[in-house]
């Protein structure tokens, strides 16, 4: 009975857990998107005896099956010489289930461009293939078929294919979906699991927590309200200028102008309302200010990939996780493919190009697409996923589902950060300038699992820190699965930062109440370091090379004879290595222009030198008074500084050999595809710990914070003015 009273709570837990999750699945079930399938007209024709069929990337056997023959297999239709609103393609034998198809058309001997396309996924039993054209004549046709197929006929018409949309209900027994989706349900209970286990686990201090905020609320109600006003009348303020602003035609009146402008004020507002509590509590005016710009970077960029680095891969991840990996793909989400959307729109193309993208997708899909959504890799996508899924249960249009995902990744980079710089107030300031650097916040703001690198691994820096320098503290389990962890999840999708962990060994002896305990922290630490790296060497290890081919790097790309040409030569690997390194990537110019103020797609930031210095500012002069007072916290030794600096070097050689492996032509003499932004999310915890233990500001320190932060947003709003401008 007394193990019953004791665990009771977590079973309860257990038990939420499970029906939210069945809640999950069962919303996600009713809010999919419509589920159509194109139909032939009745009055089709023939026209298999007067084209010519051709075919490259593929062959065919003796009964005439084209079977493919590289990474995409195509055939040619040509000489076609009629109007045709439909293309019937038909198959000898059904094709395979959840095979991807995608037909490319061309008038007058034009060539075939992804403009010009249009794609479908193969149904259960389907042995035609109908396209729905733009009425037009067409000289020919491209058939990409990611499958073995034989061509039974093909027929036109110049009546538009039958549309027929099914009941998603009735779609649920057809062998091929099913009732509920079991992936996205086993996520959601685990996800769900841990934070409803952590909330009966810590149930007293959340209560306790919400006491403490009433008693302050009513210690000083009149100044809470007042903070309230004030924030309220910026955003106000905010709206005004914006008025003001279109009326005298500075600005056109639009949704993305609005957005700049509220921001403006709630940033103002923020920083006024928790600047009386900088000095001991900076952390609440810098989370004020990453929110605010990363949801003017999130809401103001145009709704299409090619925005950020990757960006369209990204969103195709998360929003396969969304789905738990059986995705319904909409024509909008396939526009979300690279350059077939303006990325740098006028808001007239902007609004104009929204309106499609959302008539696609209320136009429904022609049914899901299977997907591997259990890899490590996906827990990066967990936030943009999670906003993706909320939008689409609320019924939102596919533009504002898609600006959730950005939304959410935007939320955890600030929450994550928030705790970051709570742990270490004294550091407070310095990680939230250098979250705010401007290609930093702007890959936020994007699809990308860079800033959840940035934010886990300031984590776990930050905790470390704080509790190397209390040694009169003993390190809890808590604290120690709270930084081992972090660390882990900032290494998931990118494992090459495994070096990271090296700093945890130097933690102290006197922080443990035992030399027992001494021991299994080393064993743990080295146990999380090694999976870490395991994820990265061992499949390189054991495919040798082989799975770490980049076919964009061209095609003298081999991961397999790239490995062997570096152990076959080591030293000459090295010498290409430390040439790259020290010859290019680490020169102030080229970090400058590529790792800090480089805005992907939308190029340069024009105030990103400014904000450097205000951060270079913080990072020499910056430190509280009050800590370097207290004799006994421990200053970071030297032997921890120059661990921070070789896990820093040691994982910036772990990026740049990825790329000459997975992207470099055989021996060459220089790194291709190694951006200098790889290195940004272990650059912060190498800066926390090499920071000097005996420099401040003379400034007051509540003045110096205040100040630093209002100029910060001046120039970080400053500089997005110009792509604000692009939209008027």
């Amino acid at each position: 009975m007394e193990f019953i009273r004791k665990y009771r709570k977590y079973g309860i837990a257990t038990a939420v857990a499970l029906v939210l999750s069945i809640a999950v699945g069962l919303i996600s079930l009713a809010t999919l998107p419509d589920f159509y399938i194109l139909e032939e007209p009745e009055e089709s024709v023939s026209v298999l005896d007067q084209v010519t069929i051709s075919n490259y990337d593929s062959i065919k056997d003796e009964t005439g099956t084209i079977i493919p023959n590289g990474i995409d297999p195509q055939i040619v239709i040509s000489g076609v010489k009629h109007t045709v609103s439909s293309l019937i393609v038909e198959m000898a034998e059904p094709v395979t289930p959840g095979i991807r198809y995608q037909l490319f058309f061309a008038q007058d001997g034009a060539e075939f461009t992804e403009g010009y396309s249009m794609f479908g996924y193969s149904g259960v039993d389907q042995k035609e293939l109908v396209f729905d054209l733009p009425d037009a004549e067409y000289t020919s046709f491209r058939l990409d078929l990611d499958t073995a197929f034989r061509v039974e006929d093909i027929r036109i018409s110049d009546l538009d294919p039958i549309a027929v949309k099914t009941d998603r209900m009735g779609q649920l027994f057809d062998g091929n979906i099913r009732i509920l989706n079991g992936r996205q349900m086993v996520v959601a209970f685990a996800v769900l699991w841990m934070l409803c286990v952590f909330v009966a686990w810590k149930k007293t201090q959340i209560k306790e927590w919400f006491r403490k905020k009433w008693e302050h609320y009513q210690e000083d109600p009149k100044g809470f309200w007042i903070g309230v006003a004030v924030f309220v009348g910026c955003v106000l303020l905010g709206v005004l200028f914006w008025l003001v602003l279109s009326l005298a035609n500075v600005v056109v009146p639009s949704f993305y102008s609005g957005v700049y402008f509220v921001l403006a004020g709630a940033t103002l507002g923020g920083l006024l309302v928790f600047a009386r509590g900088a000095e001991q509590r900076p952390e609440r005016m810098m989370a004020v200010l990453i929110l605010c710009v990363g949801l003017l970077v999130a809401l103001m960029m145009p709704r299409t990939t090619v925005v950020s680095w990757d960006d369209e891969s990204h969103y195709r991840s998360a929003l396969d996780l969304s789905y738990g990996g059986e995705s319904w793909i909409t024509p909008a989400d396939e526009l979300m493919r690279p350059f077939l959307l303006d990325n740098n729109p006028d808001l007239e193309t902007a609004l104009a190009e929204t309106k499609m993208l959302n008539d696609l997708y209320d136009g429904g899909s022609p049914g899901p697409v299977g997907g591997d959504v259990f890899h490590i890799l996906y827990i990066a996508y967990m936030p943009a996923a999670a906003g993706i899924w909320i939008a689409r249960a609320l019924g939102l249009s596919f533009t504002a589902t898609f600006v959730a995902g950005r939304v959410a990744t935007v939320l955890m980079y600030v929450v994550v950060l928030y705790f970051a710089m709570k742990r270490l107030r004294s550091s407070s300031m310095l990680i939230g300038l250098y979250a705010l650097i401007p290609t930093l916040i702007f890959i936020a703001g994007n699809y990308c699992y860079d800033s959840w690198c940035t934010a886990f691994l300031a984590l776990g820096t930050a905790i470390f820190l704080d509790e190397y320098r209390h040694p009169e503290r003993k390190l809890s389990l808590q604290d120690t699965i709270l930084m081992l962890g972090s660390l882990m999840l900032g290494c998931v999708p990118k494992a090459i930062y495994f070096p990271v962990f090296l700093m945890c060994l130097f933690m102290p002896k006197e922080k443990f109440a035992s030399k027992r305990s001494l021991v299994w922290y080393r064993i743990a630490v080295v146990g999380a370091a090694l999976l870490m790296a395991f994820t990265f060497i061992g499949p390189l290890v054991f495919t040798s090379g082989a799975r770490y081919g980049d076919t964009r790097g061209g095609s003298d790309v081999s991961g397999e004879g790239q490995l062997s040409y570096i152990l076959g030569d080591p030293l000459n690997y090295t010498r290409v290595l430390l040439t790259f390194l020290f010859g290019t990537y680490f020169r102030p110019d080229v970090v400058m222009n590529n790792a800090i103020g480089l805005l992907a797609y939308k190029g340069l930031f024009p105030t990103a030198m400014a904000t450097l210095v205000l951060f270079l500012i913080v990072f020499v002069a910056e430190r509280p008074k009050e800590e370097l007072a207290r004799t006994e916290l421990r200053k970071t030794g030297i032997w921890v500084k120059l661990a921070s600096v070789l896990s820093f070097f040691c994982a910036v050689c772990m990026a740049a050999s990825a790329m000459y492996i997975a992207f470099t032509p055989v021996g060459a003499d220089t790194i291709a595809g190694c951006q200098e932004r790889y290195m940004m999310p272990v650059l912060l915890p190498m800066l926390m710990q090499v920071r000097l233990n005996k420099t401040w500001m003379p400034i007051p320190q509540k003045y110096f914070r205040v100040g630093i932060a209002l100029t910060e947003g001046v120039l970080l709003f400053a500089g997005f003015w110009p792509l604000m401008m692009s939209y008027v």
